[in-house]
């Protein structure tokens, strides 16, 4: 059919669930809104989150930026993504108990290849780089492959949608 949308399609063909695959795009693209919020000259060259009214403004900005009337909630997560992501931050050492906890608690294998010692080395990694904030606690480590933590890099993991779009 010629109308037909080609998505469930090619979603079904390659084996991807279609509410996963929506998830993992609203993810994606709640996370590129933080992106374009974060490089507004009005929130990254400004003081905003140093003033008062700063989540008054804020919100100004996004419903001038997206058009859209966000609820209170929406308004609040994206405040403070946006302003945990432009934050600077400095990766603290992982204490000696947060490795012996990561060695008792999780499997020695990748956590996306599931790829054991000897055949790849193993790197401990941040759930959410250290340079977006993230803790050096037990609960933000994990062990990645050399391979999938140099691909990671510093981006953020595929987590739970954090926005309810009301």
């Amino acid at each position: 059919m010629p109308n037909e949308s080609p998505m469930p399609i090619l979603l079904k063909s390659i084996g991807i669930d279609k509410h996963s695959f929506e998830r993992f795009v609203s993810w994606a693209l709640s996370e590129h809104l933080v992106g374009s919020l974060s490089s507004l000259p009005q929130i990254k060259d400004s003081d905003l989150f140093n003033q008062l009214d700063a989540l008054k403004q804020f919100r100004n900005i996004l419903k001038r930026h997206t058009t859209r009337d966000w609820s209170a909630h929406d308004v609040n997560a994206l405040f403070e993504r946006v302003k945990e992501q432009l934050k600077v931050h400095y990766r603290k050492p992982i204490e000696y108990g947060e490795y012996l906890k990561l060695l008792w608690q999780v499997p020695l294998e990748c956590a996306t290849c599931k790829k054991t010692p000897p055949d790849v080395l193993l790197h401990v990694d941040h759930i959410v780089p250290a340079s977006k904030g993230g803790s050096s606690q037990r609960g933000n480590l994990q062990f990645l492959c050399a391979t999938h933590n140099l691909k990671k890099s510093n981006n953020r993991e595929v987590s739970d949608i954090w926005l309810d779009f009301q």
